[in-house]
């Protein structure tokens, strides 16, 4: 990822080269044709901005919003502890939760959240990022296996461990699994199903049937109870983003949660976009 400069307007953003000759399969050119696809067609305040894309004959350049403040992750790191305080965390994952809730309402699954996908811009405000595995599903059914370890939801785990089984789907659902395992680990510091060995934490996600997740003595009732809300074994039951940004946990921390959108991202943009 670099640092670029838009010449005729001096708008600072982000450029990341994608060599072609690490494009070995046609498989991998289907999945970024459809992340460049997906991403295009967003535009919400907590999701980095694709503003063009073009090629040469060596490398595909995507041109994104500069997110100034860098990856949650990296915050998510040098926090005390490795954790947030929660008045932090309850507005990150409100803010996540507006991003899904657009990108829910576009038929469009992410798949993969996890604070190394979140970034964030000058004032702390989210910018969802990282769409490879992001598609659009109008029927809301995908089968295909993926996403990251700790962030797997109990039904895609369990496709995982037993890929026979051809019949088996999930839903949209999945994001707000991964919404609730995002949750812990901005809390707590690590992922609440994590094991010493990539089977194991497998098994533990595939067995887990609504219980046996522990909470440190630190995290609120409150805050458990949305995390609760989110990690329902049965899909369906998840929580809503509306019911998360109507929860009075997040509620009771919007005082003082990170504030977005103190400028018009539209307004920045004006007469900045590349052509390609």
């Amino acid at each position: 990822m670099y640092l670029a400069r838009h010449i005729s307007s001096s708008y600072i953003c982000a450029l990341k080269i994608i060599s072609k000759s690490a494009i070995t399969s046609t498989c991998e050119e289907t999945l970024l044709r459809r992340e460049i696809e997906v991403h295009q067609n967003l535009a919400h305040k907590n999701i980095l901005r694709l503003l063009s894309w073009f090629h040469d004959g060596a490398a595909i350049y995507l041109v994104l919003e500069y997110a100034a403040g860098g990856s949650l992750f990296g915050r998510l790191k040098r926090a005390p502890h490795g954790r947030f305080a929660e008045h932090e965390a309850a507005g990150y994952i409100a803010q996540m939760a507006e991003a899904l809730r657009y990108m829910h309402a576009k038929n469009i699954m992410h798949r993969d959240i996890k604070p190394e996908n979140i970034l964030l811009g000058l004032h702390r405000d989210v910018k969802l990022a990282d769409f490879g595995y992001g598609v659009h599903s109008q029927s809301g059914l995908r089968s295909s296996v993926c996403g990251t370890l700790d962030y797997l939801a109990p039904e895609v785990a369990v496709m995982m461990l037993d890929p026979g089984k051809s019949e088996a789907c999930y839903t949209k659902a999945v994001d707000r699994w991964g919404l609730g395992v995002l949750m812990y680990e901005l809390l707590v510091g690590r992922p609440p199903f994590e094991m010493k060995s990539v089977v194991q934490t497998q098994m533990k996600i595939a067995r887990y049937r609504g219980k046996g997740i522990r909470f440190p003595g630190h995290v609120s009732k409150g805050a458990q109870d949305l995390m609760r809300g989110l990690l329902s074994l049965e899909a369906e039951r998840r929580m809503g983003f509306e019911e998360v940004l109507a929860h009075e946990w997040i509620k009771g921390h919007s005082s003082r949660s990170v504030k977005s959108g103190v400028r018009s991202f539209d307004g920045m943009l004006k007469g900045a976009i590349i052509g390609g």
